[in-house]
C-alpha cells in the first residue's frame, strides 16, 4: 500500500481561488459591456429624439416646437431649445410712439419728430427747426407766414425766394397735412416744400435729408390744426 502523501495547503486552495479569480474577471468585464450598451443606448436615444424634432422657420412653428418658451415681451418672442429667436409678425412695434410733438396755436399746425432730437422754435421768422442733436446737415425746417400776410397761390409765396429758386428748378406736387403743394428742388438733396392753407403759405424747407426715414415719418405727422 501507497503512503499517503499530504499535499501543501497552497495545493488545495489553487484551484478555487483561480475560480474567484476567473468571476470577478467576468464580472467587470459584463459591467463594461453594460456601461457600453448603456451609452450607446443614451446616445441613440438623444439622436432618435432630436431627429424627431422638425426645423423651425417661424413664429407659428416656434410655438407649437417642444420645449420651446415664451418670453414676456411686446411684440411676444419665441425661443426654441436650441435657442433660436422668433418675434411674432403680428405684432409691430411702432417706431414713433416716444415721438415728440409739436404745436404751433398761432399759426395752426402741428408734427412730430424723434425724441432724440433737437428743437428750435424762431419767433421772429415764425419758424421751427428740427435736427439730430450730433447731425449738421441734417435739417428739416417749417415756416408759416404771419396773419397779417395773405396769398392766392403759392406761385406768389415763390417770388419771394427767387433769388434761391431758379425758374428751372424741378419741380412736383406733394401731399402734406391734407393738402397739395409744392416740392422744388434748387439743387440735390435741397426741398423748398410750399402749401397753401387758409390764405397763408407754409413753407417747409428739408435740406440734405440723409435720414430719409425720419424725414418722411415727420412729413406724415404734419397736420393742420383749427
Amino acid at each position: 500500500m501507497d503512503p499517503i502523501i499530504p499535499q501543501s495547503q497552497e495545493q488545495l486552495y489553487s484551484p478555487i481561488s483561480e475560480q474567484k479569480h476567473f468571476m470577478n474577471k467576468k464580472f467587470i468585464v459584463t459591467f463594461v459591456v453594460l456601461a457600453l450598451l448603456g451609452s450607446f443606448a443614451s446616445v441613440g436615444i438623444w439622436w432618435w429624439g432630436n431627429q424627431q424634432q422638425p426645423d423651425v422657420y417661424t413664429f407659428e412653428e416656434c410655438t407649437n416646437a417642444k420645449d420651446s418658451k415664451m418670453l414676456e415681451t411686446y411684440p411676444e418672442q419665441c425661443v426654441t431649445k436650441d435657442g433660436q429667436t422668433f418675434v411674432n409678425p403680428d405684432q409691430k412695434v411702432d417706431p414713433t410712439v416716444n415721438w415728440q410733438t409739436y404745436r404751433n396755436d398761432e399759426y395752426g399746425f402741428e408734427f412730430e419728430y424723434p425724441e432724440d432730437w433737437k428743437l428750435v422754435s424762431y419767433n421772429m421768422d415764425h419758424a421751427v427747426e428740427v435736427a439730430p442733436k450730433d447731425g449738421l446737415g441734417h435739417n428739416i425746417y417749417f415756416f408759416a407766414e404771419g396773419t397779417d400776410k395773405s396769398f392766392k397761390s403759392i406761385e406768389e409765396r415763390i417770388k419771394i425766394d427767387e433769388l434761391i429758386i431758379r425758374s428751372d428748378s424741378p419741380r412736383s406736387e406733394i401731399m402734406v397735412g391734407g393738402e397739395k403743394g409744392l416740392d422744388i428742388q434748387p439743387s440735390p438733396g435741397d426741398h423748398y416744400i410750399y402749401l397753401l392753407h387758409g390764405g397763408k403759405v407754409y413753407h417747409l424747407h428739408i435740406f440734405r435729408p440723409d435720414f430719409i426715414l425720419e424725414v418722411g415719418k415727420i412729413l406724415s405727422s404734419f397736420k393742420f390744426i383749427p
